[in-house]
């Protein structure tokens, strides 16, 4: 297994790529042989040519023979999550506190059980079409009927003029899909304008309604939160859909930098007016896009990214956080306005509006250019998109081939797909043309540097696959690869049937699976857009042994010749079917008539000692032949009970099914229910937890069964969460368990949010021993308690002390420093400082950070001034200031008062050192993505600092403590069928004003 940290990375990379919605199998490779290397590199003069073949084309005919020989195995088949999500009708009613009901109040729904941490109405349907979002208004009754995708669970959110926002998430029964009531309580109002640095109105401004939230979603949610109010021509704005309590706001807009608002209501039904938002002024960043087609110039925009150091701006441009956009006008001309005084950045052309599908392809039109605020006349040179283009052949009669699955990418190939991010399979005369490649700028996908190799996979069913590693193409063209033959091989003539019909079934899902002693070491993955999906993207080989059964119930894949194999029969309205192994001989076609039945039905129940239902309980399942169960990435990932206890499972194969409640030993369920991933054993082997038993079903055709299981004693906890007396309305409150692994990261455990009042409450709790943890985006640090939970209800009301932390940062010279990252963390009895988790892409000057829950960090003022509001009373602290070109510098141990203010707390911030860090291959190309660490080598003085290098190989440090540090590089990049790549390390002195770089060679494994 991964190290912990490589696991987190590799998570945090898969959720920025692709969205977080995968299923992954452990299944083996399909042993797919490579044929002979294509020499493929152009020439420079072609290259400036803007040719279209590559210089190794055979002159004759552009001919490229791939006889891959006929030895290949079959890839593991790709299933679909436990539990099927299906439209079904969601309806309640939405009433106020006095029990009237509110009309025209907007009701979104979408699947629950995790990926909570953006509210629905933030959520833009292109960027994250996973989150299948729905919404209706109530009538004048209050009441409301939708029909989202769920399993048993929903999450619903209700916005309704002059009411508090309201989140919840409810699970349904079966055969009652009511949800209830709904109440809304009495909102505020603000009311005000919003103006620029000279005091002008600023129309068109988004006032964003900010959350405290952490987890593998907030990573989407650079933006700063759901859209509460536009302001008018005039700069005015009014806030009608607000919470009592403190509030934080931010503001986006064209001419000026975002900017974070924060203020606090004392009653329901406040109107709070004139209040007065004034950005800091806004500098351009103006020039061209030179040589644009006519017809793209509509479609291009230049996004403009801020730097961090002089790294990892290419590699998650997508998230928005400070990002600026312009649009072209007709000659290519931009002006990219609002970006940041002396702010530095880098631009690049971009198609608009790709949404989720610029993560599958590429929207960049060309190289990145770095400049800063108040630059003019910079140009950005067009580039058309990469693209491979080739025919695909039978090489026995040169027939074209037009049904096939093509992929490629620099790692991790990814599917051809349309504009609606759906696998292409037809392609007629054979004809291939795969645009939008990534050719550079990230090595996951269609990504890894600019030199980097790329692996064209092509699959059809009846021909030996074909594959190329390491195939060098021209960025900007189309790189011609002419003629690919493939050779025929034997296949696997499938007809299915249903059992007492005999009739063909059409649709079946058919896949032809290799049976080893060890299936465990590689996976297969499917991204669908949401549970139950039918069909989806694969991820890895092994497309020709998988297909779909016409009107006639018939299908041919590919055969694994040599092998043993069995045929896995999937369809919704049948039993799963796995046949017994057969032999595949090599050269000869098999055929087999497979006979799907409609299966048993098995009622799982989940009861307490009492006997009384236990709602929204996780299940583990497993089928006669499933020994390791998938995990899936997404909401309603889980199977899960109902609001009466129960789960329903329909069309199960006859035969022993075993059932759990979930356990720490099986898939964890982390980042708010929705990402499983398993933890379950260390590198070893070695069991961290002991196995829950299983409890065993024998369903048979047509059978009726049923199984209880029971649940450890739940409860309840609410309470109250207030801030120098005043309730603290968005905090966000979480159980930990004390005996549970500590998972940085990811946040486990249940976990609510403080209405209007503060006031919250968590669910179907386990009887237990707990830290309960209140943090928000307003406080410094999260504060913790430790709670006792016994059956029925507990309440714990929490008042948090109002502490406060000030001081100025200077450099050696006593000028004030600007900008600087302050932070206040614990210093532990003996142990030195207890650092609170946060996940961080960080060169130096305003990391990307996520995990850690609340505020955590302020940033020093033009004076060089900081407060730090709400940290830990009467705690041992030290406040740390970190931030670009300097040292990481520390305060003396600081201890604050319930209640009061400690001032005077500076810092002095030296000058740091700078190290650039070349990550390569033993060949000599970029090695990326790799996770570079550097860790300081002196006693009792401990600093480290994270990167991820961008499509160069490179990584750059700043602020570093002149001494020896340690320099390890791990390859992220490994793709589906490679395992993980050995570290590398080297260890350096580092000194001021040297030009310190060191190149590491990151080995294969």
């Amino acid at each position: 297994m991964r190290p912990i940290h490589g696991l987190i990375a590799l998570a945090a990379v898969a959720l920025i790529l692709i969205g977080g919605l995968l299923v992954w199998t452990n299944t083996e490779s399909d042993g797919t042989s490579t044929p002979d290397r294509l020499e493929d590199r152009a020439s420079t003069a072609q290259a400036e040519r803007g040719s279209t073949e590559l210089a190794s084309v055979p002159a004759s005919d552009g001919d490229r023979t791939a006889r891959a020989d006929l030895t290949g195995v079959a890839p593991g088949r790709a299933e679909s999550p436990v539990g099927e999500g299906k439209a079904q009708r969601v309806s309640g009613r939405v009433l106020d506190e006095s029990g009237k009901p509110v009309a025209n109040a907007v009701v979104y729904a979408a699947a629950g059980g995790g990926f909570d941490e953006m509210a629905l109405d933030e959520i833009t349907p292109t960027e994250m079409p996973w989150v299948r979002r729905v919404e209706s208004t109530t009538d004048s009754a209050g009441r409301f009927a939708l029909d989202p995708r769920i399993n048993a669970r929903v999450r619903l959110a209700v916005r309704a003029a002059g009411f508090a926002p309201l989140d919840v998430e409810r699970t349904i029964s079966e055969t009652n899909p009511e949800v209830g009531d709904l109440v809304v309580q009495t909102g505020v109002v603000l009311e005000g304008r919003v103006i620029d640095h000279l005091g002008r109105p600023v129309a068109g401004a988004e006032l964003r309604r900010r959350r405290s939230s952490s987890g593998p979603m907030v990573f989407f949610a650079g933006r700063g939160g759901a859209i509460a109010a536009k302001s008018a021509s005039d700069g005015t704005f009014r806030i009608d859909v607000q919470a009592m309590g403190a509030w934080t706001l931010r503001i986006t807009s064209d001419v000026a930098p975002d900017k974070d608002e924060s203020g606090e209501t004392t009653r329901p039904g406040e109107v709070v007016r004139g209040l007065t938002f004034q950005l800091e002024e806004g500098f351009e960043i103006a020039g061209q896009v030179t040589d644009v087609p006519k017809g793209e110039v509509g479609d291009l925009r230049v996004v403009a990214v801020p730097k961090s150091g002089d790294g990892n701006g290419d590699f998650m441009p997508p998230m928005g956080i400070g990002q600026r956009v312009a649009t072209l006008t007709g000659d290519g001309a931009f002006v990219v306005r609002g970006c940041r005084k002396d702010g530095k950045y880098r631009l690049s052309a971009r198609i608009a509006s790709e949404g989720f599908g610029s993560m599958l392809r590429s929207p960049t039109r060309s190289a990145t250019v770095d400049a800063g605020a108040g630059d003019r006349g910079v140009i950005i040179a067009y580039r058309p998109e990469t693209a491979l283009t080739f025919r695909v052949v039978d090489a026995a009669n040169s027939a074209p081939i037009t049904h096939m699955s093509v992929a490629a990418g620099a790692r991790w190939p990814l599917p051809l797909t349309d504009e609606n991010n759906r696998a292409v399979t037809d392609f007629p005369g054979g004809r291939v043309r795969y645009g939008a490649l990534r050719a550079g700028g990230g090595g996951f996908g269609r990504g890894g540097g600019a030199d980097a190799g790329i692996t064209l996979r092509v699959e059809a069913a009846g021909y030996a696959p074909f594959e190329q590693k390491d195939l060098k193409i021209v960025e900007g063209i189309d790189n011609d690869l002419g003629v690919i033959r493939l050779d025929r091989t034997s296949v696997v003539k499938v007809h299915v049937v249903a059992a007492g019909t005999g009739l063909p079934v059409a649709g079946a899902r058919v896949s032809l699976e290799e049976v080893r002693e060890n299936n465990l070491t590689s996976r297969t993955i499917t991204m669908r857009a949401g549970p139950g999906d039918d069909d989806g993207l694969d991820f890895g080989s092994g497309a020709a042994h998988r297909g779909r059964t016409d009107g006639n119930g018939n299908v041919e894949v590919s055969s694994i010749p040599g092998a043993r194999g069995r045929i896995v029969v999937n369809h919704t309205d049948y039993a799963d079917f796995s046949s017994d192994p057969i032999d595949l001989p090599r050269g000869a076609d098999v055929e087999r008539e497979v006979v799907i039945s409609t299966g048993g039905r098995v009622v799982v129940l989940v009861r307490d000692g009492a006997g009384n239902p236990v709602r929204n309980e996780s299940i583990e399942h497993r089928g006669p032949d499933d020994a390791e169960a998938p995990l899936f990435f997404g909401p309603n990932s889980a199977l899960a009970t109902d609001a009466e206890g129960r789960t329903t499972l329909t069309h199960q194969t006859p035969g022993v099914h075993r059932f759990r409640l979930q356990s720490a030993s099986g898939p964890r369920i982390v980042g708010g229910g929705g990402m499983r991933m398993a933890f379950a054993r260390s590198s070893s082997g070695e069991d961290l937890t002991p196995e829950a038993p299983w409890s065993e079903v024998t369903v048979t055709e047509g059978g009726q069964h049923e199984i209880t299981l029971v649940a450890p004693e739940r409860a309840r906890v609410i309470g109250r969460i207030r801030e120098g007396g005043r309730p603290l309305t968005g905090a966000s409150v979480r159980l930990k368990s004390k005996t549970g692994d500590d998972m940085p990261f990811f946040d486990e455990g249940p976990k609510a949010d403080t209405d209007g009042r503060g006031e919250f409450a968590l669910e179907n709790v386990a009887v237990g021993e707990y830290v309960l943890t209140v943090s928000h985006n307003t406080r410094a640090m999260p504060f913790e308690v430790d709670l006792r939970v016994g059956a029925g209800e507990t309440r714990q009301d929490v008042d948090l002390p109002l502490s406060i932390v000030e001081g100025r940062v200077t450099d050696e010279e006593g000028k004030a420093v600007a900008g600087l990252r302050i932070r206040a963390e614990r210093r532990s009895g003996g142990d030195g400082i207890v650092r609170q988790f946060s996940f961080a892409f960080d060169s130096g000057d305003g990391p990307v950070t996520f995990g850690g829950g609340g505020g955590g960090q302020v940033s020093t003022n033009a004076d060089g001034r900081y407060t730090l509001r709400g940290v830990l009373a009467d705690t041992d602290l030290v406040v740390v200031a970190s931030g670009q070109g300097v040292q990481k510098c520390e305060s003396e141990v600081v201890r604050v008062p319930a209640d009061g203010t400690r001032s005077g707390v500076d810092l002095v911030a030296k000058k740091g050192a700078v190290l650039e860090v070349q990550c390569r291959r033993p060949d000599g190309t970029p090695a990326t993505p790799c996770e570079v660490r550097a860790e300081l080598q002196a006693e009792g003085d401990a600093d480290s600092k994270l990167e991820i290098t961008r499509g160069d190989g490179k990584a750059r440090f700043q602020g570093l403590k002149p001494g020896r540090w340690r320099v390890t590089a791990r390859d992220l990049g490994t793709g589906p069928d490679e395992r993980e790549r050995a570290p590398t390390e080297q260890t350096v002195e580092l000194k001021l004003g040297s030009p310190n770089q060191i190149v590491l060679e990151v080995r294969g494994s």
